[in-house]
């Protein structure tokens, strides 16, 4: 299990992040499964979760495990600390990443403002391009994308991204913002 674990992140050397590369859940946090298919213990568990229990141990029960670095990617057990979701909610306040004031009110969805509008466009952990910390691309390279003739496939393997990702640069679905 700890080679399958160890396949599936990547040492970020500026921060000291392990990047987890493999499946997320909506929030950025990792999915690793555990136990057999055949005992019946198989489930999908959090990667930060298997990462301590690995490397540090059993998790006590009605234990979160907290980030230091406020990275949900990272599994590394020395940014991970244990606490309780009083400590989590209280680490959270005091990194200033909960809902305050207008943006906590009762707005129906169809009255959110999107995109630019959005009252977190260009705040800290909502950063478009560059300026996000996990980008691969620099506006310069966009510009280059668009302006390459070549297929999807054979940019994406020059930049590292996937076809996916080169189509959409291409359609503007991502970095719209650089012209």
């Amino acid at each position: 299990m700890i080679d399958r674990f160890e396949q599936k992140f990547i040492p970020e050397p500026n921060s000291g992040c392990w990047l987890w590369t493999a499946a997320t859940d909506e929030h950025g946090y990792g999915r690793f499964r555990i136990g057999s298919k055949i005992d019946g213990t198989r489930r999908t568990a959090i990667a930060p979760r298997v990462s301590w229990s690995i490397y540090k141990g059993k998790i006590p029960e009605a234990t979160n495990v907290l980030h230091s670095c406020d990275n949900p990617y990272c599994v590394n057990p020395d940014h991970l600390f244990l606490g309780t979701q009083n400590d989590n909610m209280k680490d959270c306040s005091a990194k200033g990443r909960t809902s305050k004031g207008d943006r906590h009110s009762l707005i129906q969805k169809s009255h959110i403002p999107t995109g630019k509008d959005h009252w977190r466009y260009g705040q800290p952990g909502n950063n478009p391009g560059e300026k996000h910390w996990a980008a691969r691309l620099s506006a310069d390279d966009v510009r280059a994308i668009r302006a390459d003739a070549r297929t999807c496939e054979q940019i994406a393997k020059e930049y590292q991204v996937s076809f996916q990702q080169v189509a959409r640069i291409k359609n503007r679905e991502r970095w719209a913002h650089v012209k």
